[in-house]
């Protein structure tokens, strides 16, 4: 029964195509779709948006370089500190430079954010590696 069914519908799709003839769009049918394309607005969900703003990123470097500035140079320094052992005497003793000291709380924030940092740059790259699937 199900083949009598079956070839009964296969006959009357095959009569409908013979009636029907083959289309082709038009002559500017991809330019049409190209336009349509380029016209549609960009998600704001896959927008790059970060987090934080450039202007904060600034504000705050700008922030430490000044806070650096401040206590190298109003900062008390004391003679006893595990950063003894680099001797600075070279490096400041141009003309410029005289005089200018490093006081060991610049001191330990410079060499705990390069520590930071560098440790910060382990953890982006394992993640953005593991997220591109390398």
């Amino acid at each position: 029964m199900e083949a009598n069914e079956n070839k009964d519908l296969e006959k009357l799709v095959d009569k409908m195509m013979s009636d029907l003839t083959l289309e082709s769009p038009s002559i500017d049918f991809t330019s049409k779709v190209m336009a349509q394309v380029a016209a549609t607005k960009v998600s704001e969900v896959t927008l790059y948006k970060p987090l934080i703003p450039k202007s904060i990123f600034i504000a705050v470097f700008g922030f430490t370089c000044l806070l650096t500035i401040y206590l190298s140079i109003y900062g008390e320094t004391t003679p006893e500190s595990w950063l003894n052992f680099i001797n600075y005497e070279k490096l400041f003793n141009t003309r410029l430079l005289k005089g200018f000291t490093i006081s060991t709380i610049s001191m330990y924030a410079i060499v705990a954010s390069t520590v930071m940092f560098c440790i910060q740059i382990g953890f982006l790259k394992n993640y953005f590696n593991k997220r591109i699937g390398v």
